[in-house]
């Protein structure tokens, strides 16, 4: 239990320490190269990328560390080590915070192991708090009006559909068997085709499997909130992401002018403030911007088509900036990595797993 407790621990540190570079990395190209221009699935694509893979990298690098301290020989009687002593990979010639060289430093390190996690408490309380208000609304069968509406919009029979008591107008819930909600007064004063577009929306979140990141991101978001940029990237994810399901349902201009209708419809609803809208990407400014995203299929060559060129990254003078942002993102991680595995920063991380372990 104490190796798993460290391995949380040297875990959480160099993850944070991922997640920022790559929360810098992205924040610096959305604000100035072409990666301004992307929304819908391509920057959903990357923000998601962007909050997994440091957790992975943080996984490798915590199980190295971890694993280095079985070759050390460190008395745990003394925090100074004997001269002695053989470390592996500890060598006191090379320059670097050694949480075992004396008793503040170790001090330090407990310090810092009980504050990531009483943070971690903290969040995972909030993570239970969240999922308890996601079941609060009531469930209900659906209406012949529903069943027609997702009829039309091709549900298919393994998603269910469900009619809710809730201000949110639809939603994706659920993790290994989802379904398909749309709350009771979105189905009585919306038109059938604005319905159809809506279930194709949440239909387009299930084949993204949307719902099945949701929960993950969220947990990240909680479990590294105090990291600078974290919640920036999973607010950027969860924007493009409906922005993404708008995409994949409006495959033409009727579904798309009723999807605009549908989300018209939301805003004048006059809930879109509450904190329950807002954790589903209801909020009213966005709303407009998805809304003129959609309206601007309809106005022919001249708007629609700008747009789907920005998103398709089209114009010889933009396909090199965007190449470069996925380059980008390559480069900093291969920069970190060799970094992390230099003897400063390296040894710094084995004597975190020293002082937890020996």
């Amino acid at each position: 239990m104490r190796w798993l407790l460290a391995w949380l621990f040297l875990w959480w540190l160099t993850s944070a320490g991922l997640l920022l570079l790559m929360g810098i990395i992205l924040w610096l190209l959305r604000r100035f190269s072409a990666l301004r221009r992307w929304d819908g699935a391509s920057w959903a694509n990357a923000t998601a990328m962007a909050l997994l893979c440091p957790l992975v990298i943080g996984a490798i690098l915590a199980t190295s560390a971890t694993l280095s301290v079985k070759r050390c020989d460190l008395p745990t009687s003394s925090p100074v080590p004997r001269p002695s002593s053989v470390f592996f990979l500890c060598s006191h010639t090379v320059r670097h915070w050694c949480g075992h060289a004396f008793s503040s430093a170790r001090r330090d390190v407990w310090a810092m192991f009980w504050v990531i996690w009483g943070w971690l408490g903290v969040a995972g309380s909030g993570w239970l708090l969240v999922e308890g208000r996601r079941r609060s609304f009531a469930m209900l069968a659906p209406s012949a009006k529903l069943k027609q509406a997702g009829k039309w919009a091709g549900v298919p029979k393994e998603l269910p559909l469900r009619e809710a008591v809730t201000e949110t107008p639809a939603g994706l819930v659920g993790f290994r068997r989802p379904s398909i909600f749309v709350a009771r007064w979105f189905v009585q004063t919306a038109s059938l085709p604005s319905l159809c577009a809506v279930l194709r929306h949440e239909l387009g979140h299930w084949h993204r499997r949307d719902h099945l990141l949701r929960r993950l991101l969220f947990a990240i978001a909680l479990g590294f909130g105090i990291v600078p940029l974290v919640t920036w990237l999973h607010r950027e994810w969860r924007d493009a992401s409906e922005e993404a399901a708008d995409d994949w349902a409006a495959t033409d201009l009727s579904t798309a002018l009723a999807l605009a209708q549908a989300l018209q419809m939301v805003q004048r609803h006059g809930q879109i403030g509450g904190s329950e809208n807002q954790r589903m990407g209801m909020d009213g400014g966005k709303l407009s911007r998805r809304i003129e995203r959609l309206k601007g299929r309809q106005r022919g060559n001249s708007a629609g088509e700008r747009d789907e060129r920005r998103r398709a990254g089209d114009g010889n003078l933009n396909r090199w900036r965007l190449a470069l942002c996925p380059l980008g993102m390559v480069i900093g991680f291969s920069l970190f990595v060799p970094l992390s595995l230099t003897p400063p920063l390296w040894l710094t991380l084995h004597c975190l797993a020293e002082t937890l372990l020996l």
